[in-house]
């Protein structure tokens, strides 16, 4: 027992003096390794102190003139600016104004919150900055109308007020407004002349030129009798079947021109005449539908609506190679639907535009003058839909 003590205790001595060694020896691993941290960390140090800082200083100095070149040229334009300017802060105050804003009384402002002025300008001011946001107003300030454009500017913490005077161009659309209404007026005016004018002419070609043909008729028929003692002629008869086929062209004119049943008897009456003679002389299919139109409608409305229907209906037979068409007129109270519809080739709704297509244009035209919509849906094979939507006029 003793023997083997000694020997484990040699065994650690001799260890400790190998650990004792090594630690006096410059070529120790662990020297090596802390001497590289050391200088890691010391070369760290160096470049944080000595290069990363002062880049960090230089460029915090550069960002910091930029901004203030940056204000100094935005001032610059903000005073060359021909129209008024107003700079905010992140809290929406007024901080600066260009001398043209001062001219029109906007000197009133500064130091003013933006939204106490314009109650409709409500928002985060900070945040609209922040995201760099734009945002586009309309306001009256003292009387004047002005588009307002607001930028939110994040580089240098503001928001800049850029406002047109649009005076003048409110003029011009009240201007243009006015004409509008003017042309339409005019339109309807001229609309009533016209069917007025034909009115009279359709009286004068029944009630004179048919009449005068009749008795044309009748004093042939007399003198060619008492001339030739012969009624049945081969040339009387060409002769008073020329009158006669003169008589039924004026009575097919005359009716064109004014309906008689349209002012007698009314819109429906009178379109499903219409509807029945297209389909008689064209040999298409065709069907017209009336929900709620039993009342009588204002007579020039009715007329309107007489001639859009007959104008949708000359385009079927001349141009759609339809097989079928269709009509609806519905009247909810508030508004009389037109749609006349059919399964023909279509067309194209710009170029027809284009050429200016004066079936089409009138139609337009006569519903716009009763304040009335008027939509065309088309393409080619496809057939076409037209769509007009008048106020109800009740007589």
């Amino acid at each position: 027992m003793k023997i083997t003590a000694a020997i484990v205790l040699y065994v650690g001595n001799d260890e400790l003096t190998e650990y004792i060694r090594l630690l006096g020896n410059i070529d120790n691993p662990i020297y090596i390794a802390i001497l590289v941290t050391v200088f890691i960390i010391a070369f760290l140090f160096i470049t944080l102190k000595y290069i990363i800082i002062p880049l960090n200083k230089r460029y915090a100095i550069k960002e910091s003139e930029l901004k203030l070149q940056n204000a100094r040229i935005m001032a610059l334009f903000a005073d060359l600016n021909p129209d008024p300017l107003l700079r905010l802060d992140s809290l929406g105050n007024i901080i600066i104004i260009n001398p043209e804003a001062k001219k029109c009384g906007f000197d009133k402002l500064m130091g003013k919150n933006i939204s106490s002025i314009f109650p409709d300008i409500n928002m985060d001011m900070q945040e609209f900055i922040k995201a760099d946001e734009s945002a586009r107003f309309y306001l009256y300030y003292m009387g004047r109308p002005f588009s307002v454009q607001l930028n939110g500017i994040n580089k240098i913490g503001i928001a800049q007020m850029y406002f047109h005077d649009i005076t003048e161009l409110k003029k011009y659309q009240e201007a243009l407004e006015k004409s509008e209404v003017e042309l339409k007026e005019f339109s309807k005016y001229l609309q009533l002349k016209i069917e007025e004018e034909r009115q009279r002419i359709s009286a004068e070609l029944h009630d004179h030129i048919g009449q005068n043909l009749l008795l044309l008729r009748l004093n042939l028929q007399r003198n060619f009798t008492e001339l030739t003692g012969n009624a049945n002629s081969d040339y009387y008869l060409e002769c008073t079947d020329i009158i006669d086929g003169a008589v039924r062209d004026l009575k097919g004119i005359s009716y064109a021109l004014k309906p008689m049943v349209l002012q007698e008897l009314g819109l429906v009456p009178a379109l499903f005449s219409l509807v029945n003679k297209v389909k008689m002389e064209s040999g298409l299919k065709g069907d017209i539908g009336f929900i709620e139109m039993e009342t009588r409608l204002n007579p020039n409305l009715e007329t309107a609506i007489y001639r859009i229907v007959q104008e949708g209906l000359n385009n079927i037979v001349k141009y759609s190679k339809a097989k079928e068409f269709n009509i609806e007129l519905v009247n909810n109270g508030k508004k009389i639907h037109i749609i006349i519809s059919d399964d023909g080739v279509g067309f194209d709704v710009d170029e027809v535009k284009e050429r200016g297509g004066m079936g089409l244009k009138n139609m337009r035209e006569r519903t716009e003058a009763f304040n009335g919509i008027f939509r065309l849906n088309s393409s080619p094979k496809d057939g076409t839909i037209i769509i007009a939507d008048f106020p109800a006029e009740i007589k």
